[in-house]
């Protein structure tokens, strides 16, 4: 519970009881109450503004913007269930300081902010979500603020902490919050005429998620393309965990949102792989030039759920080396391979869950590159050229003509033996068979010489036992 500077605890302002001070700001508390009359429970947003702490003009300019966005979020939660619900609002005098205190009543919202989930997931060390994951988280915002858009209004605000996650039937569902800083783009918006301009000077955003545009007017106009720019660093700032382009105040904002490198986060830059084209669609939402951009939020979700479908939606970190790699490329416009990391895992300690690898952007490097040098077939047909005794012919020392790639001398091998005439492979074969004739007529003649000697032989020892009885 936060301390109730303003004493509204235990009142009731026009049918709404202030029950608790749950929250409090720079320029605002938040109560928890009930709205009597529709029997609700609801938050009552109240805007203070110290006296020390702003001059005249600031306070009644903060004032009517108050008044200004309580109008907005009324009419424009009357068409869209994706924007907290604004019941009513007006203007009373708080019990222990006395001064005028405009506040709004809202519909009251179990959860909790995205920039609260952000830091718990942060602490908890659980990394960044898969693409898939964050942009069905974001698919309620996203139908909230074209919803504004197309009714002329641009939100000039968009972050985490003005992105509320609640459970319903269907899941998390993320409502947006705080029109404060909202743009009417013209006197017929809503049927609602601003009340006050930006004063000279002053930056309607915040340091780490505003457009260029709203840190110098000289870059462009400010439209629905600067709520695209906003929620494309939300849209980063899930993936990776962290926020994509950090600023600890609005000088640090400015030079961030001016200087290319940081101006334009694109994925690739933080060591994320996705498909092509949704890593050319992010870069164009975050370019720093508004023309670039798509034109609004429905435009620019409806193109990046194209190109989800274009591409695997498996998202996975680069190494640390390469990640750097890759901003240094991109810093000096200069194409680099990233190189293989030979600390990293083999295929087969890698996790088998697609999902868990895509949540968890587990640092694994691609394998090394193969250089191909010969297939295993050439190889068999090389060494079934050699086999049959020919011999490899030399490499032919003359240079080819202008034009015509030099041939390796072992696929001229390969090529030779395969266009050489049927006469010379069938010679070796040839000769081979007349050899063999050759030596079965000398085998042969040798059998007969041994069998007449034989012969010879028997009848010599014959004749002479017929003389030897006589």
């Amino acid at each position: 519970m936060a301390a109730d500077a303003l004493g509204f605890v235990g009142s009731t302002v026009e049918q709404v009881r202030f029950d608790a001070c749950v929250d409090a700001g720079g320029f605002g508390l938040v109560y928890r109450g009930r709205h009597l009359g529709l029997d609700e429970e609801v938050a009552i947003k109240c805007l203070r503004i110290a006296q020390g702490n702003a001059n005249g003009e600031l306070r009644d300019t903060l004032a009517m913007r108050f008044r200004d966005e309580t109008k907005i979020l009324y009419r424009l939660s009357q068409g869209s269930l994706d924007i907290v619900r604004c019941i009513g609002g007006g203007a009373v005098a708080a019990p222990k300081t006395g001064e005028l205190t405009p506040y709004t009543v809202l519909e009251w919202l179990e959860g909790k902010t995205l920039a609260a989930d952000l830091r718990e997931r942060r602490e908890n060390k659980v990394g960044g979500r898969s693409l898939e994951q964050a942009v069905n988280l974001l698919d309620g915002a996203v139908r909230g603020l074209a919803h504004a858009h197309a009714q002329g209004v641009v939100h000039r605000d968009v972050k985490p902490g003005n992105l509320f996650m609640l459970e319903g039937r269907d899941g998390v569902r993320v409502k947006v919050l705080d029109f404060g800083m909202a743009k009417i783009l013209s006197d017929e918006t809503l049927g609602i005429r601003g009340s006050v301009q930006t004063l000279a000077g002053t930056y309607t955003c915040s340091p780490s998620y505003g457009a260029p545009e709203q840190f110098s007017p000289k870059i462009g106009a400010v439209g629905p393309w600067t709520d695209v720019y906003s929620l494309t660093l939300v849209l980063l700032e899930l993936l990776l965990g962290e926020k994509a382009r950090p600023a600890r105040s609005i000088a640090d904002g400015l030079l961030k949102a001016l200087e290319p490198s940081t101006g334009s986060p694109k994925p690739s830059s933080f060591g994320m792989v996705m498909p092509p084209a949704v890593e050319e669609l992010l870069g164009l939402a975050v370019s720093q030039d508004p023309k670039k951009r798509p034109s609004d939020v429905g435009v620019f979700w409806a193109s990046l759920r194209d190109a989800m479908r274009d591409g695997p939606s498996i998202l996975a970190r680069l190494p640390p080396e390469a990640a750097k790699r890759e901003r240094a490329r991109e810093a000096d416009g200069v194409e680099t391979v990233p190189e293989p990391d030979e600390d990293s895992p083999s295929s087969e300690m890698r996790p088998s869950s697609l999902a868990a690898y895509a949540t968890n952007f587990t640092a694994d490097a691609p394998p090394p590159a193969v250089r191909p040098v010969a297939s295993i077939a050439m190889v068999g047909k090389i060494a079934s050229v050699g086999s049959l005794g020919s011999p490899l012919p030399k490499p032919d020392p003359s240079p080819p003509p202008s034009g015509v790639e030099p041939v390796p001398p072992t696929l001229k091998a390969v090529v030779s033996s395969k266009e050489a005439p049927a006469s010379s492979s069938s010679e070796p074969a040839r000769s081979g068979r007349e050899s063999t004739t050759a030596e079965e007529k000398r085998s042969l003649t040798a059998s007969t010489i041994t069998f007449l000697l034989l012969v010879v032989v028997t009848a010599g020892v014959l004749l002479r036992f017929c003389l030897a009885r006589q």
